[in-house]
């Protein structure tokens, strides 16, 4: 299928890209995100995850959308106990919750777990800091955090100070000039 050659070639150049930014500092853990809904940032996810294990790369995806959570269901996963409920608790061990992809190797998810009442609380405490800095020492290649849009959350900007890199979809057809500015510009303050 050629559509699906497309896609693969984008994302393997796209890991090109990622791979030459490791120069000075070892790229872990990415964020893949859009500046508005409907962009297909989940979707991506998917995709460059599943490039990236096809390149014998160990990924984890955490689903860190806590208002509308996908992964779980494209993979066909079961979202009982996520992110969420070890932000919460914290007798609840991280590798507890950590599903394999039985159809894809190498590939390893975090769903989002129950949806919090405050997500943006969550994802700004410490607990979730210290979450980063233990799946940073975990046996993977990447890290990728799927999280909402941009634009009127706050939530991917929480995210964005403890990740190594950022990838921000953008859809040319329907994705305004200003609000491709503003969304450049939270991402850099």
């Amino acid at each position: 299928n050629f559509m699906r050659f497309f896609y693969q070639e984008s994302m393997r150049n796209i890991y090109t890209s990622i791979r030459y930014l490791n120069a000075d500092k070892k790229i872990k853990s990415l964020m893949i995100t859009s500046a508005i809904p409907a962009e297909g940032k989940s979707t991506i996810n998917l995709l460059f995850a599943k490039t990236l294990t096809e390149l014998g790369l160990k990924i984890l995806i955490v689903d860190l959308d806590l208002r509308k959570p996908k992964i779980h269901k494209r993979l066909k996963l079961n979202n009982f106990r996520g992110i969420s409920n070890i932000i919460t608790d914290e007798t609840i061990e991280v590798k507890s919750v950590i599903q394999k992809v039985k159809s894809v190797n190498n590939l390893d998810v975090i769903t989002s777990g129950i949806i919090p009442p405050n997500p943006t609380l969550l994802l700004s405490s410490k607990r979730m800091r210290a979450i980063n800095l233990e799946l940073r020492e975990m046996n993977y290649d990447y890290i990728i955090y799927d999280v909402p849009p941009i634009q009127g959350l706050s939530d991917s900007i929480l995210v964005g100070e403890n990740v190594d890199g950022v990838i921000l979809l953008l859809s040319l057809d329907s994705t305004k000039k200003n609000i491709i500015k503003e969304t450049l510009k939270n991402i850099q303050d």
